[in-house]
């Protein structure tokens, strides 16, 4: 067997890109023939690639710990950097190997970003360039060293090329753009927060970090909970006008075109969902505009835990009941299927849907294979204003489960209702809503909703 060249990481090398350095050096001619020279190389042929990421592969060839490797060459410390899930497994543990095998090479960003000054000065010092990690991050428009804006490609598939080989097919961030971002305090702290988060070797708890964000956001007198409040401004509005527009399409587009005073949960939600409202992104431009500097922004996060540990998970009346936010945000969360909120919230069924009917919060249902669906009739009659007997029919209901539908409902249903809607209008709608947008793409979806040229330091 014909052993393979083992180049040695550079700093801050991407996992991909290395694997595309393996290739190249070895001669292979795709990443499919290279991964399985790399298995044979290691003696790994009979395990399950389910078993088997190549991310492990990569800190084989480079004769690294795999928690180190993921660490310094991977985006998982950003991409788990706040959750729910195992927030105490150290970044790149194999004692959870789906996570690595499903996640592990994930991009944070669609497109292969790159600084054509960092490509001449590697070239001449290392004799090779690469593709670095934090060129990669969202929000990152220049370089960070030569404060120049970075060059893209749409394929990701560049990483398997050296970045010397691309600068004739990359096009530039507009340098307006980089001008206008670099002069915005709020993306200073948004990079600097994830520049801190990429140091971390495990995750943070999404529980207590809500729990931080939370209690900033109610010192600056902003809306914490599931349901507008008068007076009280929401965080995705401030969010949406401290940063440039054309900057936020690349990183969370669905901020970009939103209505001034409707929830969206997912950013909203980071303040008042007991899991993950969204991405680790929705997180960082949360405490980009709640802190005073990013370093106080890592601080408040870090010690979250430790200053909100023995915080009580709910609040209790005298009468030993939920406190109603609680219960209305479980119901926005379930989507008002009372039988998941009672899961949520740890409650004996009988007594779930009990404080749900004094709260005016019916049950309900997205379809069933009967045809019934009491959210369509719920949104037609209350949200659309439509007739009770159209309502009726957009749900599939009997004029008598129509009415029972209406009596359960109490004054603040069509609220809870508004913003359960908010929060699914905000799904399944395509790539552009999900992730963030490459410069081009950011500058076609800017003037599309806005009608303007989308200048960068102008906000929406």
């Amino acid at each position: 067997m014909t052993m393979l060249f083992r180049p040695t990481p550079l700093p801050e090398e991407l996992d991909r890109g290395y694997l595309g350095r393996i290739k190249r050096i070895n001669g292979f001619q795709s990443e499919k023939e290279t991964v399985a020279a790399m298995i044979s190389q290691f003696g790994m042929q009979l395990i399950s690639r389910r078993e088997l990421s190549c991310l492990e592969l990569l800190s084989l060839m480079a004769n690294q710990p795999l928690e180190q490797f993921a660490r310094y060459h991977s985006t998982i410390p950003i991409r788990r950097a706040i959750t729910s899930s195992l927030p105490d497994l150290p970044h790149g543990s194999t004692t959870r190997r789906s996570l690595l095998c499903n996640f592990g090479m994930v991009a944070v960003r669609p497109g292969a970003y790159f600084c054509t000054k960092c490509v001449s000065e590697d070239v001449a010092f290392h004799g090779v360039s690469y593709w670095r990690r934090d060129h990669q991050v969202p929000g990152q428009l220049w370089c960070p060293k030569h404060v120049i804006p970075l060059n893209y490609l749409e394929n990701d598939e560049a990483f398997l090329r050296s970045p010397s080989n691309c600068i004739a097919d990359a096009e530039t961030v507009p340098a307006a753009w980089v001008d206008g971002a670099r002069d915005n305090e709020h993306v200073s702290r948004f990079t600097g927060i994830a520049s801190g988060l990429f140091e971390r070797t495990s995750p943070l708890d999404v529980k207590f970090v809500a729990l931080a964000l939370r209690k900033r956001a109610m010192s600056l007198g902003l809306n914490t909970v599931a349901t507008p409040v008068k007076n009280k401004p929401l965080l995705s509005d401030l969010i949406r006008d401290s940063f440039p527009a054309p900057w936020l399409a690349t990183v969370f587009p669905s901020l970009v075109d939103k209505v001034k005073g409707q929830i969206l949960n997912r950013v909203d939600g980071v303040l008042y969902m007991a899991t993950s409202a969204s991405s680790v992104w929705s997180y960082i431009l949360a405490a980009s505009v709640l802190y005073a500097s990013a370093d106080e922004a890592l601080n408040g996060l870090f010690s979250a835990r430790k200053d909100f540990i023995d915080e009580p998970k709910r609040k209790r009346s005298a009468r030993g009941t939920l406190d109603r936010q609680v219960l209305v945000t479980a119901y926005i969360e379930c989507k008002g299927r009372q039988v998941l909120v009672a899961e949520r919230l740890a409650l004996p069924l009988h007594q779930a849907v009990s404080m749900l009917r004094e709260a005016g919060l019916p049950n309900l249902v997205l379809g069933r294979s009967d045809g019934k669906n009491s959210t369509a009739a719920a949104d037609a009659f209350y949200l659309d204003e439509k007739s009770f007997d159209e309502s009726a029919r957009a749900g599939g209901l009997t004029a008598s489960e129509m009415a029972a539908l209406v009596r359960c409902s109490g004054v603040d249903f069509k609220s809870t209702l508004s913003a359960m809607a908010g929060q699914r209008s905000t799904r399944g709608t395509g790539v552009r809503r999900t992730r963030g947008l490459m410069p081009q793409e950011a500058r076609n979806y800017f003037e599309k909703s806005t009608g303007e040229t989308g200048h960068p330091s102008g906000s929406v």
